[in-house]
């Protein structure tokens, strides 16, 4: 209290920039003005910032503006003190990092903990894993060795080259140049089942063998965000623990399959597809993982065939048709079907397309790309313009089978006697 009417004056311009939860008080019969200082008060605000798998971040700012920061300590906390009663924005920050929630509105009194963030980390570069389908056009027919362990109908890469196609494309972002046919080549009969540690071998010094894991969630977003690695997944079909597939996981993070993208080598155009697609018909198995420089180098993607279109000519008793329809892509209630087809006598006019789900059968004119909604099979025929059809034609989203467990290289060491 500060007696006197000069005072009332003089005290103004020293308290102006301060901050009071009421005005100064003036009392006009003792001439005194009353001042308590709110400018910093005595409340807190704390919590934690932490990737998705619950590894601290360090070193992240988290403010609240007027000069109230606080920076994350080795454990990912922080604590914002002395704060005056109010409402706080709190946003963190840190170079490259995003944030969920990107900010918080807290408001105090009492004082809060527990004012977490979780941040996603930036990828080190901007490699993207190339792409290869084990059904492209230059190698599905190409021979998939093996040594006994695998029956005569996985003898090509189209029909059972997901493990070693999956590899290939590894190899391809660390480096190697090395495509489906030629990995198929330097590993022999040792690509039938897979041999994860002769694939190694066989990636020009580029990769290396790290080991398979059990499928966790955890795992897998520690591989792709702390380690900085793309996995091989392995994978069986829900209630056939023979009826496997791998694919390999390229990025995402957290427990949720939707926010995973693979590259599927089962489909042409199975690149950046979302890991959710295949979730609701598969359990997940194996996590495996080689490890390696990136090269962000160009690998070739796969493009769209065009349909064979022929000019017209007379029609004659050994009239042909035939095409082929193999689903392109899928996401989780569509996918993309491509149609090729072609007639010795004359143009592809219509088509006739139906699935398990949908399976009613209706001419409509020809095109080489179809979407409809997911089924485990679709059907197709073809009609050129003198009225010739094709035999039906199918595909599946489900690969054909492949060992289940593709094998580490086991040296024994000879006993003389």
């Amino acid at each position: 209290t500060i007696p006197g009417e000069n005072a009332k004056a003089a005290l103004i311009g020293r308290l102006d920039g301060w901050c009071w939860d009421t005005p100064p008080f003036y009392s006009a019969e003792t001439g005194a003005i009353a001042v308590k200082d709110f400018g910093r008060g005595h409340y807190s605000i704390s919590g934690r910032v932490t990737d998705a798998s619950s590894n601290p971040i360090s070193g992240a700012t988290i403010s609240v503006g007027a000069g109230h920061d606080a920076t994350t300590d080795s454990n990912g906390n922080y604590t914002l003190n002395e704060l005056a009663a109010g409402t706080y924005t709190i946003t963190p920050s840190k170079s490259g990092y995003t944030f969920s929630p990107a900010s918080r509105n807290v408001t105090v009194p009492p004082s809060r903990t527990g004012q977490d963030f979780i941040a996603t980390a930036p990828p080190p570069q901007s490699c993207a894993v190339p792409f290869f389908s084990q059904r492209d056009d230059r190698w599905k027919n190409y021979p998939l060795r093996s040594n006994g362990a695998c029956s005569s109908s996985c003898s090509t890469i189209g029909t059972c080259g997901c493990t070693l196609t999956s590899s290939a494309m590894v190899f391809s972002y660390y480096g190697a140049n090395t495509i489906p046919p030629t990995l198929s080549d330097c590993m022999g009969t040792r690509a039938c089942p897979f041999y994860w540690n002769t694939g190694a071998a066989c990636s020009n010094g580029k990769a290396s063998w790290v080991g398979q894991y059990g499928f966790s969630w955890s795992r897998l977003d520690q591989e792709l965000n702390q380690n900085h690695r793309p996995v091989i997944l392995g994978m069986h079909r829900k209630g056939n623990v023979n009826d496997t597939h791998w694919v390999v996981v390229t990025s995402g993070q957290g427990s949720d399959p939707s926010n995973y993208f693979i590259n599927d080598p089962w489909f042409l155009g199975g690149a950046n597809m979302m890991l959710s697609t295949r979730s609701p018909k598969y359990d997940f198995d194996y996590i495996s993982v080689y490890s390696g420089q990136p090269a962000c180098g160009n690998a070739p993607s796969p493009v769209l065939r065009a349909s064979s279109v022929q000019s017209p000519v007379l029609r004659t008793s050994t009239a042909v048709v035939t095409g082929t329809a193999l689903i392109y892509s899928m996401t989780e209630i569509t996918m993309t079907v491509q149609l090729i087809a072609q007639s010795n006598t004359g143009n592809i006019t219509e088509m006739m397309v139906w699935t398990d789900a949908n399976p009613t059968q209706t001419w409509q004119s020809f095109a080489t790309l179809v979407m409809l909604p997911v089924s485990d099979n679709v059907y197709a025929r073809f009609r050129d313009e003198y009225g010739n059809e094709s035999d039906p034609q199918s595909d599946t989203v489900y690969p054909v089978y492949t060992p289940s467990t593709p094998l580490n290289d086991l040296f024994l060491p000879f006993i003389w006697r």
